[in-house]
């Protein structure tokens, strides 16, 4: 929390704490100033997940354009993997993150409905090599000496498509993702867990074929486009990306990866960019995927030499729809940054939200992405303790999430206040400049008297009208000594 405030209430002889993760968005002239007396609710706003959404710089792979598919057999003596970029520098998944002392090579290659994969696993010992499951579709691959591949295609930094294989071309295909979650245990205040969920993928359709060398194993895998919830794998189009591998052979498990991190977060993933294109289209942001109005935030760059017309297209599908469309030309090496809106509505109402760009001389696609899920509550609200004996010096400790659009939390507030048993108010006052998480502490030790407690949470829109709310209880007990 980088600046504070308190708003004294002389009657109730409580007060309110309202964090602003931003100097810069408060008026501090206009605030009121600090002062003394108890204070018997903090709420500290926490970083939201999205800004950690940015992928690494410095890890990109390029994939490159065939025209000539690779023949199916992990052989790599194609003409398209001797074209193909590399990637390497694995490392130890360990405190130091030390490179990996065997190496492992990875590259790519695409036709419009097919991503290929190769890689090239040295091994040293490879009598010891463990090659168990036969199976695609099981899981027990990952108990073998294997190579594992992310692909999160809508960098959305949330979900991904992970591919497992092992020496013996057996291939596991798993839809995973991640949502953040705010750990505010006492000795871990601050939004770091991460909540990590999968779901096997059935009949993907990907293929795998291996070979093996007298010091490495190489794998080559097809992966379809519909697999990775693409129409069409369009040049210059960017997923995320992260390669590992689990090396068994010689009787240990020695993990290694190429950002430093296996399964997840998503959010550190690097970036794999489908070969060099005249025109590059990046979603900077898909925006706040919540109730109300906001916007995808997407950038364009011309690096041709010609004058290029586009046309962008948002497309939202649910309970109530806003779509938006850009048509823009750009210069030979021009960039533009432009603002695609849209809106959901209803909580608890499916979406699908369709963000596509077409070369508008050729009318031919330059970029699909595609957005599903379920609008989240408005305003949620969690107690992690609230059971307490008076005088004990911890806090009853919650999670506070606002899920609106950009729009709505540019506009809107919080009030909230504290009631005893008897419905009397303790403490009551507002909090400005929303953002979409926070953490909430109740400092037990300035109430005096037993008895059951509640929260009350609403939120607000800029006319002051309630958009939802929220309580919680938390009781406080006579110590039983």
């Amino acid at each position: 929390m980088n600046q504070a405030f308190r708003w004294a209430v002389p009657a109730l002889g409580a007060a309110i704490l309202t964090g602003c993760a931003s100097a810069a968005n408060v008026n501090a002239a206009a605030a009121p100033q600090p002062q003394a007396g108890p204070h018997l609710v903090t709420l500290e706003w926490l970083t939201p997940p999205a800004s950690a959404a940015a992928p690494s710089p410095e890890r990109s792979c390029l994939a490159r354009k065939t025209e000539t598919p690779p023949v199916m057999d992990g052989l790599l003596d194609d003409a398209c993997w001797k074209s193909a970029p590399e990637l390497t520098g694995l490392t130890m998944l360990d405190a130091d993150g030390t490179p990996a002392e065997v190496q492992t090579r990875a590259q790519f290659a695409f036709t419009p409905d097919t991503l290929y994969v190769a890689f090239t696993c040295a091994e040293p010992a490879m009598s010891g090599l463990v090659a168990k499951c036969a199976a695609n579709d099981s899981q027990a691959i990952w108990y073998d000496d294997c190579v594992e591949l992310w692909l999160d295609v809508n960098c959305d930094r949330r979900h991904a498509c992970h591919f497992l294989v092992n020496s013996l071309g057996a291939v596991c295909a798993v839809r995973e993702w991640d949502n953040s979650a705010e750990d505010l245990s006492a000795d871990h205040a601050g939004p770091k867990k991460v909540i990590h969920g999968e779901e096997a993928m059935r009949d993907s359709g990907c293929l795998a074929k291996a070979a093996r060398g007298n010091d490495a194993w190489t794998i080559e895998l097809a992966i379809p486009a519909r697999a990775l919830g693409t129409q069409s794998i369009l040049r210059g189009s960017a997923y995320g990306l992260n390669v590992a591998r689990t090396r068994r052979s010689g009787g240990g498990c020695w993990l290694s990866s190429w950002t430093g991190v296996f399964t997840g977060p998503i959010s550190r993933f690097g970036t794999l960019r489908m070969d060099k294109a005249d025109l590059e289209i990046d979603v900077i942001s898909q925006g706040a995927l919540s109730e109300g109005e906001s916007a995808f935030a997407v950038q364009v760059r011309n690096a041709s030499t010609t004058t290029r017309r586009i046309r962008l297209e948002a497309r939202a599908t649910s309970k109530s729809q806003m779509n938006g469309n850009a048509r823009i030309s750009l210069a030979p090496g021009e960039s533009k940054r432009v603002s695609l809106p849209y809106r959901l509505q209803r909580t608890g109402s499916p979406y699908t939200i369709e963000l596509d760009a077409f070369d508008e001389v050729a009318n031919a696609p330059l970029l699909s992405r595609r957005y599903e899920g379920v609008v989240p509550e408005a305003l949620n609200l969690k107690l992690t303790r609230s059971e307490l004996y008076l005088g004990e010096k911890k806090d009853v400790e919650g999670f506070l999430a606002v899920n609106l659009g950009d729009a709505g939390l540019q506009n809107g507030s919080l009030s909230f206040e504290v009631t005893d048993a008897q419905g009397r108010t303790v403490a009551a006052d507002a909090a400005e400049h929303l953002q979409t998480r926070a953490a909430v502490r109740c400092r037990v030790a300035e109430l005096k008297e037993e008895g059951t407690y509640t929260l009350r949470v609403k939120l607000l829109d800029r006319d002051k009208h309630c958009l939802a709310q929220k309580q919680a209880a938390f009781s406080l007990a006579e110590p039983p000594f």
